[in-house]
């Protein structure tokens, strides 16, 4: 009972400990700039939009957002139809000063001047269902002669965001071309950014990259051991090494173990049949784990090291 007591008391604390994201870059693929025009006035917010379907971000879940002329979209509803900052401070994030609760998608001063400039839409059928945010042929402002054309995708299920820039240029001459592009929680303390690309200047074109969730309580509420796949761990207590058996459900899985403070010792990529867990270096005693595939939690436990 006192173990059991302590792994929920473990779980509880890598809920709001551990929501983060890995980037990856993948090529330029963005879904057709259509759908209902949005935000033709600019520097300003949408109103209230459906996403159509639940969408988990930094570990809590959202049916509905507001978009921003600035190549923004965020959770906080209470933005909606107000301004949208076109001047920001150079200051990279994760920052509370900066917006929270956000995807920047980049984050610049573009002038949306006219209608069909900002469209949004949901395609597909559940439960894959995408969310669709695109900005074409935007001037930048201060640089009205060099035009953006960007476009967010919001993926159901995986909760994987892509960002698809097929040109964006530069613009030093306004806000120092300050350009943001990563997520950011609703608290400004946890932000991943792309490098480079936090409160700097850059160009780009034809450049795609995906935000994956590492992990997120989205998934998988507080309780006991849960196993959502055949996966096999032993021995379990073990002197420190352990076996993980996948059988081979899984592909390019990851599994996390942390100590009894929610702190990451380990983080490995499993095989598609067995992998070894190596704990030996580590003090004897409890530890959780969770194994994550394709953007979600599929499985947590403890591990007993003797």
């Amino acid at each position: 009972m006192k173990n059991l007591v302590l792994f929920l008391g473990i779980v509880c604390s890598l809920n709001a400990y551990s929501q983060q994201y890995t980037v990856s870059t993948i090529p330029y693929a963005a879904l057709p700039d259509t759908g209902t025009s949005i935000l033709t006035q600019d520097d300003m917010f949408s109103a209230i939009l459906p996403l159509g379907f639940n969408f988990c971000f930094y570990g809590n879940i959202y049916d509905s957002c507001v978009v921003g002329t600035n190549g923004v979209i965020t959770f906080d509803t209470s933005y909606a139809n107000l301004s949208c900052p076109w001047v920001f401070p150079a200051v990279p994030i994760p920052s509370p000063t900066n917006l929270r609760n956000t995807i920047f998608g980049p984050y610049h001063d573009m002038y949306v001047n006219n209608i069909n400039m900002v469209r949004y839409y949901t395609v597909g059928n559940p439960p894959n269902r995408k969310f669709v945010v695109s900005f074409d042929s935007i001037p930048l402002y201060g640089c009205l002669t060099s035009y953006c054309t960007q476009q967010m995708i919001l993926n159901e299920g995986s909760n994987i965001i892509e960002m698809h820039l097929l040109n964006k240029p530069n613009c030093s001459g306004w806000n120092g071309g300050a350009t943001v592009q990563g997520v950011q929680n609703s608290t400004g303390s946890q932000a991943v950014a792309i490098p480079g690309r936090n409160a700097n200047p850059f160009s780009t074109s034809n450049d795609g990259r995906r935000f994956t969730p590492t992990f997120t309580s989205c998934y998988v509420g507080i309780g006991e051991e849960e196993n959502n796949f055949d996966i096999n761990i032993y021995p379990n207590p073990s002197n420190g090494i352990f076996t993980v058996e996948t059988g081979g459900l899984i592909d390019q899985g990851i599994i996390v173990v942390y100590n009894q403070l929610g702190e990451i010792i380990m983080e490995t990529t499993l095989s598609s049949d067995k992998s070894k867990i190596d704990l030996t270096a580590q003090p004897k005693g409890l530890y959780l784990y969770t194994i994550h595939a394709a953007g979600k939690m599929i499985s947590k436990g403890k591990l007993i090291f003797e």
